[in-house]
């Protein structure tokens, strides 16, 4: 009868953690230089798209396409204005000119700033908090933020300041108009804030942010946009990634093609191929973003010992020249 029992607790603990909620990790849910996304707007919002809790479905699959556009990720350097937001590390163009400057770190993302070319620039001197890691279902961060407005026409600046209330509110699966992305993690921020021009309130506005993310893809899969300002609708809006830029576990990126584990689930020794002719750094971290393993991949295949990991389902990073790979590997 112990046979039995253990049998049955095997099957439980390769199959059942595959379903449960994720853990948004810098590692795995940030994009890096390099990076490419391609994405479809519409300024129709979906019905339920800010319905929280566990095992939910939320259905895009009517939403209609308005525009097409590219999110890339480069450098500091590459970057048009750099200058004015030193301590950025990534940066977020959207190929019409606009910029978001982030700070990313193993235990946030944070906006720097932002700039629409020949229109306006903000800087946060207090950063707006974006994401903390890790994130997890029910998790809940309080913040604040703050720094100038410069409308860039007129020459004036404003002061900035809010808050921010960021928290992980619900989990399941995405029906998009393409398909169904299996086990998301959902994330809404609301940040209420005002302009101040020489001290006197001067607008206020409160952004209502919800963001959809998996385990598998460094941005995010969706996210809806509701902006009032002084209590007048500016902008309503809904993006999700386009299905040639999506990741999954089955149909992998270029980089994904390239390399391969085995066996999975493991027990002492993992098998590493690298297919790409070139060298890669490889990550193991467990589900709240701690890294257990961290290497570099030079040869075709290489043998890397999983003795010591307690039995549980990580997350395996290659990457390589800005690419990155993210798959799961379950360790019994």
């Amino acid at each position: 009868m112990k046979k039995t029992y253990l049998f049955l607790a095997l099957i439980l603990l390769f199959l059942s953690p595959l379903e449960a909620q994720i853990t948004l990790t810098s590692a795995a849910n940030v994009p890096q230089i390099g990076d490419s996304f391609d994405y479809i707007f519409s300024t129709a919002l979906p019905a339920d798209a800010r319905k929280t809790g566990a095992n939910q479905t939320w259905d895009f699959s009517q939403v209609s396409t308005s525009s097409t556009g590219n999110n890339s990720y480069v450098s500091l350097a590459n970057s048009m204005d750099g200058t004015n937001f030193p301590n950025a590390n990534l940066v977020e163009t959207d190929g019409s000119g606009g910029e978001t400057y982030y700070n990313s770190t193993a235990s946030a993302l944070t906006l720097e700033g932002q700039v629409a070319a020949g229109a306006a620039r903000v800087i946060f001197s207090d950063k707006r908090e974006f994401l903390e890691f890790p994130m997890t279902f029910n998790d809940v961060f309080n913040e604040t933020f703050g720094g100038t407005v410069d409308n860039l026409q007129t020459m004036q600046r404003f002061d900035r300041s809010g808050t921010v209330v960021i928290q992980a509110d619900g989990y399941g699966d995405l029906i998009l108009p393409y398909g169904t992305i299996d086990n998301v993690l959902k994330v809404s921020a609301i940040y209420n804030y005002e302009d101040r021009f020489m001290g006197t309130p001067f607008f206020t506005y409160v952004d209502t942010i919800t963001v959809w993310y998996d385990a598998f893809n460094s941005n995010f899969i969706a996210n809806t946009t509701v902006t009032y300002t002084s209590g007048n609708l500016l902008l309503s809006q809904t993006t999700y990634m386009a299905q040639s830029s999506l990741v999954t576990s089955i149909d992998k990126n270029e980089l994904g093609r390239q390399v391969s584990f085995y066996p999975s689930p493991a027990h002492d020794v993992v098998t590493l191929e690298n297919e790409t002719g070139r060298p890669l750094s490889i990550q193991v971290t467990e589900m709240n973003g701690r890294v257990v393993k961290d290497l570099e991949l030079l040869a075709e295949v290489k043998e890397v010992s999983v003795q010591g990991l307690a039995p549980g389902v990580y997350f395996i990073r290659f990457s390589s020249e800005n690419k990155s790979y993210t798959d799961k590997l379950v360790i019994h």
